[in-house]
Formats: structure tokens, C-alpha cells, sequence
């Protein structure tokens, strides 16, 4: 049972062996180095989304507080006048923009940190794809060098040389 189970792994050992020579290992690793490449500038481009919807949530907020100060103001004026049904409308407005304020402020919040994670991962990104290009980089100059190199002389014996050998191995005997 041990033999055959020895067997059986060495045969796919020697079939794993020759999948990975068929598999061209310059090929793989260039389709890694452009998948990585791919995932890499989508997730900038990610990044660069939510950079600007921080930044119009920033200007919307801006906006908010302007308003609510505005409010503030015309409030001010309504008491002073002793309008209370105006005061009440501008204190609806007041309180819907202040809640409006708080879901904004909580949605730049988590957007900060979907800012700060897919910035870290960029970060984490950028030296391993660098790393796969030097690796693919020294593969495929490996393998132009082990194209470059002259092929080694092959020596053929013509028919000549063996009708010289055979003259030569006559002399010898008959000489002896």
C-alpha cells in the first residue's frame, strides 16, 4: 500500500513539474504585475470619488451652518417684533438643518475612514506591485540572456574524416 501511494505521488510530482513548464512562468507573473496594476489604479480611482464627496460634504455643511446663521438672525428679528408664529416656522427650519447637519457630519465621518483605509491599502499596495515588476523584470532578462547565448558548436564528423580515421587505424595495425 506505502508503494503505491509512493507511486502515485511521484507521478504527480512529475505531472506538477510539467504543468509548471508549460505554464511559462514570464507570462504568469506579467498577468499578475497587470491584474495588481488594474486593482491598484481602480482603487485610486476610488480614493479620488471620495475626496471629492468629502469635499462637497464639507461645502454642504459650510452651507448648513451659513443657514442656520442666517436663521439665527431672522429669529432674533421675529423676537424683537413678537412675531411667535414666524419665530416658530424659522425654528422648524432651525432644527431640521441642524439635523440634517448631524447625518452629514456622521456620513463625513465614515467617509474619512473609507478615505484613510483605502489610502493605507494603497500604501500597502504600491510596494509589492514595484517588487513584482523587478522579479518580472529580472525573469524576462534571465530569459533573453539564456536566448542570447550562443549556441554551443555542434561537431559533425563528415564522411571524409571517417575514411581519414580508418586509413590512419590501418596503418597502425599493419605497422604493429
Amino acid at each position: 500500500m506505502a508503494l503505491i501511494h509512493r507511486i502515485t505521488h511521484l507521478f504527480r510530482t512529475d505531472l506538477h513539474a510539467v504543468i509548471d513548464q508549460l505554464e511559462e512562468p514570464a507570462m504568469l507573473l506579467r498577468q499578475s504585475v497587470r491584474e495588481m496594476e488594474e486593482a491598484l489604479e481602480h482603487e485610486r480611482k476610488q480614493l479620488k470619488l471620495q475626496q471629492q464627496q468629502q469635499s462637497q460634504l464639507s461645502s454642504r455643511l459650510q452651507e448648513l451652518a451659513d443657514t442656520v446663521s442666517t436663521i439665527n438672525d431672522e429669529l432674533h428679528v421675529c423676537f424683537t417684533a413678537e412675531n411667535e408664529m414666524l419665530a416658530r416656522v424659522l425654528i422648524k427650519r432651525k432644527l431640521e438643518h441642524k439635523q440634517l447637519h448631524k447625518t452629514l457630519v456622521s456620513k463625513q465621518q465614515g467617509l474619512q475612514q473609507k478615505i484613510k483605509e483605502t489610502q493605507q491599502h494603497i500604501d500597502e499596495c504600491t510596494p509589492r506591485l514595484e517588487s513584482m515588476r523587478q522579479k518580472f523584470d529580472l525573469l524576462v532578462e534571465e530569459s533573453q540572456q539564456e536566448t542570447t547565448e550562443p549556441p554551443c558548436p555542434v561537431n559533425t564528423v563528415t564522411d571524409a574524416d571517417v575514411e581519414v580515421a580508418l586509413l590512419r587505424e590501418k596503418q597502425q595495425r599493419s605497422a604493429s
